[in-house]
């Protein structure tokens, strides 16, 4: 599969950004940097290709971002889903969630019927203990997995009844009956893919207009697109060696991005990598899908 050059979108320098989500109501480029609680707003323009960079100060750590049906945000952020305006300012209570305190928020994205779907892991490297949380529309929280290491990357097929899924503590995409209705995970399927050490660790996922998932090789420095019988259609190598999570951007959608890293890399190491932490983008061989969105619009002093 052939694709363009790769460009810097962001020169960041992030220890993990997250999450690009294309904006197309403001024409921008939404994603996190994670340990520092930021939510990123980024837009081309019109005279360079240089992108512009609004950043948004949402907590002490954030895990992702996704749009609001009413042109809104909400993100999991802290022990809270937290809900902004356009502009990163809270314009609704907090939903908070009970997370111990050696749990944080890690990625998160929103399903076909407006549920926002978020997972943890640990803070100290404990194996197990993350779970997958499920809000929907009435600000319900729900446990949907447990025994979960590092939730990662989450998609869902155009029909919406498979649920693609990277636990980042086992090497595989897994694949699971979703009832779109209900919002609730059925019986896991066959994996989508199953990867060996050299490959890196599977990260963040998006899933395209053709139903095919890009996922992110943490470590394995490329993202790998699957069809939704697990071909491989293709190994894209990237600039950096750990991306976090590919997604697409642009008016047409026809922008890939990627998200990257330097956690845990050594001096040295990050000497070697010097773009770590960059957001990146290339003209895509394949167009995205319009991202879903939280259906839920919550005022101020609602009562749950």
């Amino acid at each position: 599969m052939s694709i363009g050059e790769w460009t810097v979108l962001a020169r960041a320098g992030c220890e993990i950004a997250e999450r690009p989500v294309w904006d197309a109501a403001t024409a921008s480029l939404l994603w996190v940097d994670m340990t520092k609680g930021r939510v990123h707003r980024s837009r081309p323009t019109a005279e360079t290709e240089q992108w512009t960079d609004e950043v948004m100060e949402v907590g002490r750590h954030v895990g992702a971002v996704a749009l609001r049906t009413d042109g809104g945000l909400v993100a999991a952020a802290d022990s809270a889903f937290q809900f902004l305006d356009a502009h990163g300012r809270p314009d609704a209570d907090p939903v908070p969630v009970d997370l111990p305190v050696d749990q944080q928020f890690n990625d998160a994205a929103c399903d076909p019927a407006g549920r926002f779907l978020a997972g943890t892991n640990s803070t100290v490297g404990a194996a197990g203990c993350g779970v997958l949380l499920s809000l929907d529309p009435l600000l319900r929280c729900r446990n949907l997995l447990e025994g979960i290491t590092e939730s990662n990357g989450l998609g869902w097929s155009a029909d919406g009844k498979v649920l693609y899924y990277v636990d980042s503590g086992e090497p595989v995409v897994r694949r699971y009956a979703y009832d779109v209705e209900h919002g609730l995970i059925g019986s896991r399927l066959v994996d989508l893919a199953v990867f060996d050490a050299a490959d890196g660790i599977p990260d963040g996922l998006v899933v395209d207009d053709a139903d095919a998932v890009w996922v992110a090789m943490w470590g394995g420095g490329a993202l790998r697109r699957y069809a939704p019988d697990g071909t491989l259609l293709a190994h894209v190598p990237v600039p950096v060696t750990q991306p976090t999570c590919p997604g697409f951007a642009g008016p047409g959608l026809d922008l890939l991005v990627v998200t990257s890293g330097w956690e845990g890399l050594t001096s040295q190491q990050r000497a070697e990598d010097p773009s770590a932490g960059d957001v990146f983008m290339t003209r895509g061989p394949v167009v995205g899908r319009q991202p879903l969105c939280f259906g839920g619009i919550p005022p101020f002093g609602n009562q749950r």
